[in-house]
Parts: C-alpha cells; sequence; structure tokens
C-alpha cells in the first residue's frame, strides 16, 4: 500500500501489479519488509489509543456510553485520536520511511538516520495533517456506534427483547465494522495520501499539506 501511494506519476502501478513487481523483484520476503517496525508501531498505536479512550469516554461520557449521543460521542472519539497521534507519530513516520528505504536500516537506524538528517522535527512529519485525520477514527467508530444501534432498533421491532436485541454476532459487528471504515476512508483517502507522501519524502524542503495536495488533485 505505501508503494502504491507513495509511487510518482510515471512508476505508478496499480495495486495488484505491485504486488506482482515486488515478487518478481524481492521474493516473497519483500512483502515483510519493515514487518518489525509496523508491528511496534502499530503496538504503541493501539495500547496507547485505548488508555486515552477508556480516560476520556469515563471522564466525558454519560456513564453509559451506548446512551452517549452521536454528536458527543463523534466529538470524544476526535479528541481521543488527536491525543494518540501527538503521542505516536514519531513511530509511524520512522516505520514509514523505513519500509520505503532501499536498504531498510530497521527501526532504530532510521530514527537515527532521520534525527542526523533534521532533528527532533523530522519525527514529526506530517503531524498537522495527521491532527486532521484523527477524523477518520472517529467517524468509524461513530458509524459503528449508529449501526449497531440501528441493527438493536431492528431487532427490537421484530419483537425480540431489549436485553437479546443488543447483542450481535460476529458478522453484524463485522459489517458494521466494515462499511464504516470503508465510507471514512473514502472520505478522508486524499489526506491519508498526503499524509504518506509528506512523511516519507527525504528531500531537503517538505512539502506542505497543501503542496502535496495540490500534485494529488493535479496529478
Amino acid at each position: 500500500k505505501v508503494l502504491v501511494q507513495t509511487a510518482s506519476a510515471d512508476e505508478a502501478r496499480s495495486f495488484l501489479s505491485t504486488i506482482v513487481w515486488i515478487m518478481r523483484e524481492k521474493g516473497a520476503t519483500g512483502f515483510y519488509k519493515g514487518v518489525g517496525a509496523n508491528v511496534l508501531k502499530e503496538s504503541v498505536h493501539s495500547f496507547n489509543y485505548w488508555v486515552w479512550h477508556d480516560t476520556i469516554f469515563r471522564l466525558f461520557s454519560k456513564g453509559d456510553n451506548s446512551k452517549t449521543s452521536m454528536s458527543r460521542r463523534l466529538l470524544l472519539n476526535l479528541i481521543i485520536k488527536q491525543l494518540n497521534w501527538l503521542c505516536t507519530v514519531p513511530f509511524e513516520v520512522v516505520a514509514s520511511v523505513n519500509q520505503v528505504s532501499v536498504d531498510g536500516a530497521g527501526f532504530f537506524g532510521t530514527a537515527l538516520r532521520l534525527y542526523r538528517f533534521g532533528g527532533l522535527g523530522q519525527f514529526y512529519r506530517g503531524l498537522s495533517i495527521s491532527l486532521l485525520l484523527a477524523v477518520n477514527p472517529a467517524i468509524t467508530n461513530t458509524l459503528i456506534s449508529y449501526f449497531l444501534r440501528l441493527a438493536t432498533s431492528l431487532k427490537l421491532r421484530a419483537g425480540e427483547s431489549r436485553e437479546t436485541a443488543r447483542e450481535h454476532s460476529a458478522t453484524t459487528v463485522g459489517l458494521a465494522t466494515g462499511t464504516a471504515k470503508f465510507l471514512a476512508t473514502m472520505a478522508t483517502y486524499p489526506l491519508i495520501r498526503a499524509k504518506v507522501l509528506q512523511q516519507t519524502t527525504m528531500a531537503l524542503r517538505q512539502q506542505s499539506p497543501l503542496e502535496i495536495w495540490r500534485g494529488i488533485i493535479l496529478a
């Protein structure tokens, strides 16, 4: 995915052709380049997210999260994700640069290279876009809750008790999650790609989010 997103106009490939290219040039191990750095990033990201989620909802929801209004839930999820990005953007930057680099120096080797290249500021590339993109998981989580509430409402109309109506199968939860993530990604994808480009560029002059956005639209 990162290779597809960061490819220049004359190197652009589809997702499937990128898979074929990796297999031909790097072999099966090419699909696991940077896996260690990405596992570390995702572990820190997920742990940090749920710590903030538990803290914020405990402080600002009405006790029973199912009774929290959609607008309040959206706002709380937005705040949670922004707090999470403030803590974890450096891990994402290092993992992304490591994945697209030629030699793949590993998490700590890439971190050292970034620091020597431009100091601590290099670890916060794309922070402004990341904070703006906090709306993506906020939309996702809010839509999941909305779809599950809708499923509960339909069950109640069908005659189920309130207790059983609020118990959803793995299929229902999976459909709600997949649909919510699809809609949120479609709505914010230009920003997602702009963030990846800004984080992985090793130019002395970093492009602004607006410059990257304009390049995507005009490409």
